[in-house]
């Protein structure tokens, strides 16, 4: 509680800005976003701004954009979905000022904040960074996720696949996080 405490203070120049819309900062939440992205370890997708456009724009009221504002730059921006029971936090990007600014765990408290505003009862964290959001509070479940493909020898080999290719030997946070568990 200390240290998370010390982080908000450290957070408090901060200006939180919620958005249905965010054409007009594409290009630097686009900056923040590809940043982040460099830096994982584990890198799934690449986003493109149609995809945050499309997202706000075909999700009205469900879909927010929280925009981090120190000064007048933009520090981070927080894609979360949400209806009247959850809200789901998926993309968080920043740069080099994270760290001096505690953005992550500042804008965990801003999603908790507005979890505990809008009378939400499940904040779901996002991808990567288990290690902390473990610490933070949050608990892992696993994900499962079934398939089958027509073919029968495709099935085969994607089956035999699936066995090498989980998500426990790719990362090895989430490896090292189920080995205290067990």
């Amino acid at each position: 509680r200390k240290e998370m405490k010390r982080n908000l203070l450290q957070g408090q120049e901060l200006r939180v800005e919620a958005r249905g819309e965010i054409g007009d900062v594409m290009e630097p939440v686009m900056a923040l976003y590809e940043a982040t992205w460099q830096r994982s370890d584990l890198r799934l997708e690449h986003l493109t701004p149609e995809y945050f456009r499309a997202v706000l724009r075909n999700m009205p009221g469900r879909a927010t954009c929280f925009l981090y504002w120190e000064g007048d730059a933009l520090a981070a921006f927080n894609l979360v979905l949400h209806d009247d029971r959850r809200m789901i936090d998926k993309f968080f990007g920043t740069n080099s000022t994270a760290r001096r600014l505690n953005l992550y765990h500042f804008s965990w408290m801003e999603n908790v904040r507005q979890c505990l505003a809008r009378g939400l009862r499940v904040f779901q964290a996002g991808q990567a960074f288990y290690g902390e959001k473990v610490r933070m509070g949050s608990r892992l479940e696993i994900n499962w996720q079934f398939f089958t493909h027509r073919s029968a020898i495709v099935n085969f080999l994607l089956r035999a696949m699936s066995r090498l290719v989980r998500l426990d030997r790719m990362d090895p946070e989430i490896r090292n996080l189920m080995a205290r568990v067990k």
